[in-house]
């Protein structure tokens, strides 16, 4: 019932402020805070699939700023896409 799509939609909300730091925090190149939001946001949701590409990106060796281009909702290839999770409305 409600209870349950609150719970749902909560849960979503909260996968997606994990992707959007994880994604900020790559960009300005603070890799560790970027991988913590990666793991939280995967504790919710392990099988979004755009967090685990971050993910294996952030496991590369290398300092500094990473390229979020491919990670930015928006972005030309990404038409349509939602929040990073398994959203069965997709």
């Amino acid at each position: 019932g409600d209870e349950v799509q609150t719970s749902r939609e909560a849960r979503e909300q909260l996968v997606w402020l994990h992707y959007m730091d994880a994604v900020f925090f790559a960009r300005v190149g603070a890799r560790e805070p970027a991988r913590v939001a990666v793991d939280r946001g995967l504790a919710l949701a392990p099988e979004a699939t755009e967090l685990r590409a971050l993910r294996a990106v952030l496991s590369e060796e290398g300092e500094g700023p990473i390229d979020v281009t491919p990670f930015l909702v928006g972005e030309p290839g990404l038409e349509g896409q939602g929040a990073p999770v398994g959203d069965e409305r997709r």
